[in-house]
């Protein structure tokens, strides 16, 4: 599935998986992306995020309140559950549809705004169309 994934993308895949890890989960889901979106440093969808407001800090704080800690004991990768497929095979459908032939983070994020479109609304002063907007323009499409 990873094929068209750049460098930094396969980063957020991997650093997703560590934060499931460190909140004490087996599978790794969109919150834990999201986590690893704003982890990911001198890339579209980490500066659109910081713009926004949103940093690391403040990221955890929201995702554990929603999900809390999970008790996993030991040290496996987190499987991805049904909302990460969902976004990362989103992600290559957004890369496509925009003509991209690669998938980087402001793919991973535009599909993650998709399938959690109701935390997004939650955790920013703008909503997710404009935010969507702002992405789109970042990467001048």
């Amino acid at each position: 599935m990873f094929e068209l994934f750049t460098n930094k993308a396969i980063k957020v895949v991997n650093l997703s998986q560590k934060e499931a890890r460190r909140l004490g989960y087996n599978n790794t889901g969109p919150y834990e992306i999201f986590l690893a979106l704003t982890k990911v440093r001198s890339d579209v969808a980490s500066k659109i995020l910081r713009d926004e407001g949103l940093n690391l800090k403040d990221a955890r704080l929201d995702v554990e309140s929603l999900i809390g800690h999970g008790n996993l004991l030991e040290l496996c990768d987190p499987f991805f559950d049904l909302g990460a497929e969902n976004v990362f095979k989103n992600s290559i459908k957004i890369s496509r549809n925009l003509g991209h032939d690669y998938v980087d983070t402001e793919h991973i994020l535009l599909a993650l705004l998709e399938e959690e479109e109701d935390f997004f609304e939650n955790l920013i002063d703008v909503t997710v169309s404009s935010l969507r907007n702002l992405i789109l323009v970042a990467i001048r499409v």
